[in-house]
């Protein structure tokens, strides 16, 4: 191509690269050719089907390969193409790919077989083509596959009748963004393996279609009142999401070899036939959010099932009954009034991993048969659930988070998230009886809490805990778990304070990706209080968003503490939180994080950075005797909210208090500084506003940190201020002096 267009006018170029688009190079053709030359028949049309159809389309592998033995292809000629180099295949043998020569190669031959008459050849894929074919009704029994896809946004008019009638041989069918302005559709092909028809116009199938090979039916947005008829023996896949005109789907029992059935959006759906619960094939039954969705199948039977999706389907009546144990279902979100009384085979669900449920009203009594589930590892609870107690169970009883052995509890059980629980008991009984000591993350959220369990402090990998609006929670007994439930140091005291309600959500550094362990706090907690709230244990505190003091030779664990003051109460906002600490002039970012700003409602925050985890923040550092550190804190505003409220000013850190370990030094110990609990140091020397450790934050309010000029005369005592000018003075004179050593010398 170079050679080619070396020396030609730029203008001739687009010309070139057009023709190239269809006239591959005579000498690159002649050495793949011979590859294909190389392939049987099958892997050949194998070969055409996916560079003039397939590539670019939205297929996996085994949908793929479902078509092609449909088209009484074998579809091992795919393996047999990827060894031979001319497909390629993703790591998890998902989707099939094909180089672009390759591609080329393919249209190319095709394109050879008929030059000048599109209608004669064995595929269509380019848009005009295809529609000179429909438009002058030009088909022929030759075409095999046919794309008509316009490339504009807009919908594209196309009137469709009987044009299909000729092309008796049409195996592969795409129609997309085209919009029919004439009568019904008279035909189309019976031996068609592949119909993907978005938007299907018309209320009905031709009356003369019997499609005895179609194995893929995906039809989202259509209008048909029955799309499911009889003559679908094939079919293995079907997507009828977003279907408005569907209220009902039928027998499928002459479809018996379904797989995957999709009805998302369906919102007009009431009533699912029995005979889909005895679908042996089916592995994926998806109804999310079919809104008026309310008769199940009576009986599930099935083996093959494991994708069975019921998200946002709030009227179901009844679940239904599980007739075998299905290792398969691995994940089940549930909403309705249906789970106040699930039956008791919901415990044949053996294979769940996650499960979700939300009853809408009154108490879900759960059965007897749920401990059966011992492969759950997350399980959210949303309302009131009420668990059966005494009951009689096959097993073993494990040590639960009391310590103790328990038959109800959940072994493999890693993420227990619980929401709006109104009976104490039923909390009680789920944190002590059911948990096992191997519990990483807790959520309870709008429940009446009164206290944490002891038995918490017992899991020893517990490493999120997130507590919110609880309002009758005992902060107090909390705080006295808190050092043993995530594991503080021992002298850094975990109160924060008295407040109404507490969200906190200490984080696991090796459980985060290297880039935000750079920038995130072991611990953090936001609770709502006021600065008056502010905890008295933390030995350095002043006002504003800045502080200064002094450590020793080796890095110290740093806990601290800041209040954010309101300045726009009118709405809810949120905003970004960051931590500047600059050792010795070395800047870092000691944590970030995001919060929502309830309106009317004051705001503390609390960190902790952990020895070690300071100490390989700064592992380019190397500390002396006395080092200075000072730290910044800011607030910004979310650059991805709403822009109609970015006019909001987010809050502002009014006081700041910093807790270091014992290896602090203090102003009695005679070194260094001294660190005054009300004032603080010059921040205008040690950092940089516009770029903190790679973060470009712009003209922020990191203006806000006082600099030398605008410091109260009162500040530092007298002997602080003169020591530091001293400093000052030396360390320059020194520099002058060595500059004019080097000059003599």
């Amino acid at each position: 191509m170079g050679r080619d267009l070396c020396g030609k006018p730029i203008d001739e170029w687009n010309e070139a690269l057009d023709y190239y688009e269809t006239n591959l190079h005579e000498d690159i053709q002649k050495i793949l050719r011979r590859s294909y030359e190389g392939l049987t028949e099958d892997e050949k049309i194998i070969f055409l089907d996916i560079a003039c159809f397939f590539k670019g389309y939205d297929m996996s592998y085994n949908m793929i390969k479902d078509v092609l033995k449909a088209c009484g292809l074998n579809p091992y000629g795919i393996r047999k193409l990827i060894d031979k180099g001319l497909l390629t295949i993703d790591e998890d043998n998902y989707y099939l790919s094909m180089h672009d020569l390759l591609q080329q190669m393919g249209m190319d031959i095709v394109r050879q077989e008929a030059p000048l008459m599109p209608g004669e050849r064995s595929r269509l894929w380019c848009y005009e083509e295809a529609l000179d074919v429909l438009t002058e009704d030009m088909g022929s029994d030759k075409i095999q596959s046919m794309i008509l896809w316009p490339p504009k946004s807009e919908p594209e008019e196309v009137q469709l009748k009987a044009q299909f009638c000729k092309m008796r041989n049409l195996r592969l069918l795409l129609i997309h963004n085209v919009r029919c302005c004439n009568g019904p559709l008279e035909c189309l092909p019976n031996g068609l393996s592949l119909l993907d028809w978005r938007e299907y116009p018309f209320s009905s199938w031709p009356s003369n279609f019997f499609p005895k090979k179609l194995a893929v039916l995906n039809m989202p947005l259509n209008l048909l009142k029955e799309p499911l008829i009889q003559n679908f023996f094939c079919v293995t896949r079907v997507d009828f999401s977003e279907c408005d005109q569907i209220t009902k789907i039928p027998d499928l029992s002459m479809t018996p070899n379904i797989t995957n059935l999709k009805l998302t959006f369906c919102t007009n759906l009431v009533e699912i036939d029995d005979s889909v619960g005895c679908l042996d094939k089916l592995e994926e039954l998806v109804l999310f959010f079919c809104e008026k969705l309310e008769t199940l199948p009576n009986c599930l039977t099935m083996k093959s099932l494991r994708h069975f999706d019921l998200g946002g389907c709030g009227r179901i009546k009844k679940f239904p009954t599980i007739l075998h144990k299905m290792k398969g279902v691995k994940y089940l979100c549930m909403g309705g009034n249906y789970t106040n009384e699930l039956p008791l085979s919901f415990g044949n669900l053996i294979g769940l991993k996650g499960l979700e449920i939300s009853p809408y009203s009154g108490e879900a009594h759960l059965p007897g048969s749920i401990y059966n589930l011992q492969s759950i590892e997350r399980l959210e609870l949303n309302g009131n659930f009420i668990f059966p107690k005494n009951v009689e169970i096959d097993r073993q009883p494990m040590c639960n988070s009391l310590g103790c052995s328990s038959k109800y509890v959940f072994p493999m059980l890693k993420q227990l998230k619980i929401y709006g629980f109104k009976i104490r008991s039923e909390i009680e009984f789920i944190l002590n009886c059911c948990c096992p000591l191997t519990l990483e993350v807790l959520e309870i959220q709008y429940c009446i809490v009164v206290t944490l369990p002891e038995s918490m402090s017992r899991c020893e990998r517990l490493h999120k805990l997130t507590i919110r609006d609880c309002h009758s929670l005992d902060l107090q007994s909390l705080f006295q778990l808190l050092p043993e439930i995530i594991g503080l140091p021992p002298n850094l005291p975990p109160c924060l304070g008295v407040t109404s309600h507490m969200l906190m959500f200490p984080h696991s550094s090796t459980m985060l990706p290297p880039w935000w362990q750079e920038c995130h706090c072991e611990f953090s907690s936001a609770v709502t209080g006021e600065e008056n709230d502010f905890p008295n244990w933390f030995n350095h505190q002043r006002d504003g968003n800045l502080i200064s003091f002094s450590i020793g030779p080796e890095f110290p664990t740093i806990a601290l503490c800041t209040a954010f003051g309101i300045q726009d109460s009118c709405c809810d906002f949120d905003f970004d939180y960051y931590v500047f600490i600059s050792i010795n002039g070395s800047e870092r970012i000691f944590g970030r994080n995001f919060f929502r700003k309830r309106r009317s409602c004051g705001h503390l925050y609390f960190s902790c950075r952990l020895q070690s985890s300071l100490q390989e923040l700064f592992r380019d550092s190397q500390l002396t005797d006395r080092n200075h550190v000072e730290i910044l804190c800011e607030t910004f505003p979310d650059p991805f909210r709403d822009p109609l409220s970015r006019e909001i000013a987010p809050p502002i850190v009014t006081r700041i208090g910093v807790r270091v370990e014992c290896n602090c030094l203090s102003l009695q110990s005679g070194l260094g500084l001294p660190m005054d609990t009300e004032n603080g140091s010059d921040l205008g020397s040690a950092f940089d506003s516009s770029n903190v450790d790679g973060f470009d934050l712009g003209s922020s309010s990191v203006a806000q940190a006082p600099v030398n000029d605008d410091f109260d005369s009162n500040q530092f005592p007298l002997w602080g201020r003169m020591a530091r000018l001293l400093i000052r003075l030396f360390v320059m004179v020194f520099f002058y002096l060595f500059i004019l050593f080097l000059i003599f010398k």
